[in-house]
């Protein structure tokens, strides 16, 4: 996953910590904050090439030593890994969100499918024969036609499409999605091992559609939620 590219930042704690700073220090301190977060604790040979002069006292008071002689904000430090660890967090819930849509099958049956007996047509008693799938999967025709996606499944196509397209779509939009693609792909020459496979399928696919601007909205750029779900998909 990519390093995360912002902090957080409380402009009333900083002004407060930088009241009695000339504005020169405040563009000072706030350099030294920025070079923490990407670079981590810093020495005092780059504190010194980051300002291009020795730093003064005050400014040095907003920062720790530890006890390889590198300097660091207490504050920002704190934050960094409380952001992190909130990253992580989101990341497994979305990680658990994606397994669940791959592995939760339909509300309909696929062992079975009605089909009607041509020699009992015409007899009054006809009765549907029912024929038990290979237990190894099925070939999808328009007797699966039938199929339907779950919720879990409708909100993993909306994640998926926001990384794939960098779109946001409805549920309904979705599921019409959903039965283009069963016309399409149900002719009976795809094998499935089983519904999951069709989903992932369909999930898949996603990628190639053509999305109208019209019946979508743009992600707005660092959406944490959606770096997530690629870190999932690649």
């Amino acid at each position: 996953m990519a390093k995360d590219p912002a902090f957080l930042f409380y402009p009333n704690d900083f002004d407060a910590a930088t009241k009695f700073f000339t504005d020169e220090q405040v563009g000072k301190y706030l350099r030294l904050l920025i070079a923490q977060f990407q670079h981590g604790r810093l020495n005092r040979k780059q504190i010194t090439f980051i300002l291009g002069s020795e730093p003064d006292e005050e400014i040095l008071s907003k920062f720790k030593v530890d006890d390889q002689g590198k300097y660091y904000n207490e504050r920002l430090e704190a934050e960094i890994t409380k952001r992190k660890a909130f990253s992580e967090s989101r990341r497994k819930n979305v990680q658990k969100r994606y397994e669940s849509a791959t592995s939760v099958s339909t509300s309909l049956p696929t062992s079975e499918v009605r089909m009607e007996n041509e020699n009992e047509n015409e007899n009054k008693s006809t009765k549907d024969k029912k024929i038990q799938l290979s237990p190894t999967g099925f070939m999808a025709s328009t007797e699966h036609l039938g199929i339907e996606i779950n919720e879990v499944q409708v909100g993993a196509c909306i994640e998926y499409l926001g990384i794939t397209k960098s779109k946001r779509v409805t549920p309904d939009f979705i599921k019409k999605l959903w039965e283009v693609f069963k016309v399409k792909e149900f002719t009976g020459k795809k094998w499935y091992n089983d519904e999951r496979a069709v989903f992932t399928h369909f999930l898949n696919s996603l990628k190639y559609e053509k999305i109208d601007d019209a019946k979508a909205t743009v992600i707005k750029p660092n959406d944490k939620k959606a770096n997530d779900i690629l870190s999932l998909t690649d």
